[in-house]
């Protein structure tokens, strides 16, 4: 039994019913070209297809099989035929329709059913993210074949499933944050060679490929100066001053999975003291933080004791006054502490559940200054263990 045929029996036996999850679909870019694809996490937990269009169902009773996309003879032409052998070899499901024959099939079964389990999306728009497509055209075709059915979103299952990782997802996980160390040091290594944050970036993304054979996990953050007191800064196209930091936040996706790494580096000569501070006391609340991080901790007592940390060390910055105000301290340090991490960057988690054994997130305090032009961050991805935690990123120091 492979990991995908695993993953899906476990799901079964969570919930013993009828589900339904689809593939991504491919995005359009312009007319006829598409973005570049990525599958969706869920339906490659379940069977490691890395194609669009296809949809997986899951009946504990009456088996497992896959519905191949409708494809036209211009789409065979340009794109190539189903595979249905090697679908089967990757996925380990035996049984693979031909698109119609695999919908009359579940047509049959939703009929006969009276709930059924499906990835739930929302049509709102949240952050300028629209929402997954594949999701809510299924959710729409299951309602057209009967409207009185009970559907149930299956995501909650699968995020608790996906936080615990297995000891095959966590081999994957090293394997991509080792990929991101090695291309970030070679980044500090040669600095004084770049003249700007594109520059920087583009190194990364020639190490990723080349070296590595991998891509992006996510749009790569190179800000310098006050650019990196914008959080989710990705216009990566400012010329370098000397004397200015440098902050990276990068991660290789590498086998469907993420790393997901911050260095905040100096560019030419040596930090001034202010710099130095901040930056110590960043690394303050990340040694601090990782000494508590382990198995039992609530979600609730590790971002109060974390929130402490953070704000001991703005009082003594003089950036606040108390550390008793949420408010002050949130004004330089926005974002969560951590965050899970697995085949996507935030991947799914439930934070009612309190931290546990093998759960993989990033431990990243930061501190941000626009009035003064300094942002530092030190991200860390961490898996938790029996008694504590282990620094899956060591192997790249957080000096400045």
């Amino acid at each position: 039994m492979n990991h995908y045929q695993q993953n899906r029996t476990r799901l079964a036996n969570i919930t013993g019913g009828l589900i339904v999850i689809p593939a991504n679909y491919k995005m359009e870019m312009s007319l006829d070209t598409a973005y570049p694809f990525r599958q969706d996490s869920n339906f490659y937990y379940l069977t490691g297809v890395d194609e669009p269009g296809w949809i997986l169902v899951i009946d504990k009773n009456n088996g497992d099989y896959l519905i191949a996309p409708k494809k036209s003879t211009q789409e065979t032409i340009f794109d190539g035929e189903n595979n249905f052998e090697n679908i089967s070899g990757i996925s380990a499901v035996k049984n693979i329709y031909e698109h119609r024959e695999g919908w009359e099939k579940l047509k049959k079964q939703i009929k006969t059913a009276s709930q059924i389990y499906l990835p739930v999306s929302s049509s709102k728009i949240d952050w300028q993210i629209a929402p997954n497509p594949s999701n809510i055209s299924l959710t729409r075709k299951v309602k057209a074949i009967k409207t009185s059915i009970n559907i149930k979103d299956i995501k909650p299952n699968l995020a608790k499933m996906r936080s615990i990782k297995q000891d095959y997802e966590i081999d994957l996980l090293q394997k991509a944050v080792d990929s991101t160390c090695e291309t970030l040091r070679n980044v500090r290594n040669n600095l004084k060679n770049f003249q700007n944050e594109s520059e920087v970036e583009a190194a990364i993304t020639g190490k990723f490929a080349i070296q590595y054979g991998v891509c992006h996990a996510y749009e790569p953050i190179v800000a310098s100066s006050k650019n990196a007191t914008t959080i989710h800064y990705i216009k990566n196209d400012s010329e370098f001053r000397n004397g200015d930091l440098l902050l990276i936040d990068a991660g290789a996706y590498q086998n469907n999975y993420c790393g997901d790494i911050s260095r905040t580096f100096s560019i030419g000569g040596d930090p001034s003291t202010r710099q130095r501070d901040i930056h110590e006391a960043v690394q303050s609340v990340l040694t601090k933080t990782l000494e508590i991080l382990k198995p039992g901790i609530s979600w609730r007592d590790y971002v109060a004791k974390v929130e402490k940390f953070m704000g001991e060390e703005l009082v003594k910055l003089k950036l606040i006054s108390s550390s008793e105000s949420k408010k002050s301290i949130r004004k330089y340090f926005p974002h969560l502490i951590s965050h899970s991490l697995g085949l996507d960057v935030h991947d799914p988690i439930n934070f009612e559940d309190p931290i546990s054994q093998n759960m993989v997130i990033t431990v990243e305090p930061g501190i941000y200054v626009p009035e003064e032009g300094i942002g530092v961050r030190i991200e860390e991805d961490v898996l938790i263990t029996k008694n504590g935690n282990k620094v899956l990123s060591s192997d790249l120091d957080t000096e400045l």
